[in-house]
């Protein structure tokens, strides 16, 4: 809600910080209204350009870098395309399912800096830092996220193993 005209209104500005609902046990992943709010983010946030990743909010003004808001609704972020990545990550049911996070994870590897750590942000077209670099909350994020998805490719490879052959004839009592 905001403060507009004398009146509280609604703001339906979409906004990646939305995540928090599933991250913090507020709602389920498999709710429908996480899901929708998670493909609002998807869609409305992310960045159409090469560089690709997802924006803090729509029409983000913090060292926006181009006025071409439809395309780039503000500087892709490492938290809040990561935020995206462990969404899909905890709905992944097969392998398969964990392609896009994992490429997430390789692209953004890429915006590394010397040492290895990660930027707050970057630039929509050519993928330099922008602003805070490096920013420990984006690279413990990114970490945070790889061991998500190992635990979770770990959980998926197991529960999809195939029984041998021989194990079949086996008489289990």
């Amino acid at each position: 809600m905001i403060w507009q005209d004398g009146q509280w209104v609604k703001d339906m500005t979409v906004e990646s910080s939305l995540f928090g609902l599933f991250e913090f046990g507020v709602l389920a992943a498999e709710d429908e209204r996480v899901a929708g709010t998670m493909q609002a983010i998807s869609e409305k946030l992310r960045v159409q350009t090469g560089i690709g990743g997802i924006a803090r909010y729509a029409s983000d003004y913090y060292f926006r870098q181009s006025d071409d808001v439809e395309r780039v609704p503000g500087n892709p972020w490492i938290i809040c395309t990561l935020w995206l990545a462990n969404y899909q990550i905890e709905k992944a049911l097969t392998a398969e399912d964990l392609a896009e996070p994992r490429q997430t994870l390789e692209r953004l590897n890429s915006f590394a800096l010397p040492g290895g750590s990660l930027p707050e942000q970057v630039h929509p077209e050519h993928g330099s830092p922008i602003s805070v670099a490096p920013l420990t909350w984006s690279h413990a994020t990114y970490i945070q996220t790889v061991c998500y998805y190992v635990r979770k490719y770990d959980q998926l490879v197991s529960t999809a193993r195939r029984v041998p052959q021989w194990e079949k004839s086996i008489p289990w009592s």
